[in-house]
């Protein structure tokens, strides 16, 4: 994530704590397996926030479920997917048994979108893959 740091706690839940976590929208992960979440923020210099989160399921067929509603079915499922407006301030993607967030608060810098790529694919190849 470099030069990006840590900003702030990491906040991670398990089960039923991911209420406290998402307002309103909890269900729709529990419903597919959710396992647990974690969310952290990270900063560039004082004017630079990006939020990630990482919600584990208990398989690749509730994240990709996750991901579809989430994301809507234009977007492709696997492994990264972009939403297709220039000006987006957002990525999610599923991977292995995860569905994954990056989100950069309503912005007019046009970097945003390339650097929450760069971001998201950074993430995407440190989640561990499973083995039965």
């Amino acid at each position: 994530m470099r030069p990006w740091v840590p900003d702030g706690t990491r906040a991670v839940r398990a089960g039923q704590e991911l209420f406290a976590l998402i307002d309103g929208g909890a269900e729709l992960f529990l419903r597919h397996g959710f396992e647990r979440a974690a969310v952290q923020s990270y900063s560039l210099a004082s004017d630079r926030h990006i939020q990630v989160e990482i919600y584990m399921m208990q398989g690749a067929d509730g994240a990709a479920e996750v991901f579809a509603r989430k994301t809507g079915p234009e977007n492709p499922r696997w492994p990264l997917a972009m939403p297709a407006q220039p000006a987006s301030t957002m990525s999610s993607f599923a991977a292995v048994d995860s569905w994954s967030r990056c989100r950069w608060p309503a912005t007019r810098r046009t970097d945003a979108k390339a650097t929450i790529l760069r971001i998201a694919r950074a993430i995407e190849n440190r989640i561990p893959a499973r083995v039965p």
